[in-house]
C-alpha cells in the first residue's frame, strides 16, 4: 500500500513550525508565522477536491491553486506598502479599512484619495505600488472574496450574494468571478456543497 503525500499541510502550518520556513537571509517568512482562515479553508477545498481523484476536478483544482496563490500574493503585496514609495502605513491601513467597509456600494477614486490627502492620480500610482493592484482591481478582488464567503454559506441567491458584495447584478459577478477565480459562481457553489 501506497501512502499519498500531502502537499497541504504547508499551506497551514502552525506558528510552532515556522521556523523551518525561513527566506534566503535566515529569517522566518513573515506569510508562515500568521494563521491565515482563508488559505485554511481554501486548503481544506483543495484537500477534499483532490482526495476525489476525479479527471473532471483539474478545473476546480487549478481554481483553488489560484485562489490561495492570489490570496498570498496580495498579503505579501499590502505588506510592502511604503517601503517601495508607495502610501504610508497609516494611509494605507485607513484607505483600506474605507474600502473594506464601503464595498456593499460604489466607491471613487475621488473618495479614497480625499482620505489619504492627495490627489487622484498621485494616490492611484502610490495605491498600486503599495498594494500590487490598482484601486478598481482591489475593490473588484475584496467583492470577490465577499462573495466566495456567501456562497460558501449557501444562505443566499447568486443575484443577492452579488448585490451584497457590491457588484450591479448578476452577470456583473458572474465575469468578474469567472476572470479571478477561474470558475462560475454556480460551478463554485456546487463545490462548495460538496466541501461541506
Amino acid at each position: 500500500m501506497t501512502t499519498q503525500r500531502s502537499y497541504l499541510p504547508a499551506l497551514t502550518t502552525p506558528p510552532a513550525q515556522a521556523e523551518q520556513w525561513q527566506d534566503m537571509a535566515g529569517q522566518p517568512n513573515e506569510a508562515f508565522l500568521r494563521d491565515d482562515a482563508r488559505v485554511r479553508e481554501l486548503a481544506l477545498a483543495l484537500r477534499s477536491v483532490i482526495s476525489m481523484r476525479k479527471p473532471a476536478n483539474r478545473d476546480q483544482t487549478e481554481s483553488l491553486v489560484r485562489a490561495v496563490a492570489d490570496h498570498l500574493y496580495s498579503q505579501r503585496s499590502i505588506s510592502r506598502s511604503a517601503k517601495n514609495g508607495g502610501l504610508p502605513s497609516s494611509s494605507l491601513e485607513k484607505v483600506l479599512a474605507y474600502i473594506h467597509a464601503n464595498l456593499d456600494r460604489s466607491i471613487t477614486l475621488a473618495e479614497v484619495a480625499e482620505l489619504a490627502n492627495i490627489s487622484p492620480y498621485h494616490f492611484t500610482r502610490l495605491f498600486k505600488k503599495s498594494t500590487g493592484h490598482s484601486v478598481h482591481q482591489y475593490i473588484i478582488q475584496q467583492r470577490i472574496e465577499i462573495a466566495k464567503r456567501l456562497i460558501h454559506e449557501g444562505q443566499l441567491s447568486l443575484g443577492e450574494i452579488s448585490l451584497r458584495a457590491g457588484f450591479f447584478d448578476q452577470s456583473h459577478l458572474h465575469r468578474h468571478f469567472k476572470r479571478h477565480v477561474g470558475t462560475t459562481p454556480a460551478a463554485f457553489a456546487e463545490l462548495c456543497k460538496n466541501v461541506q
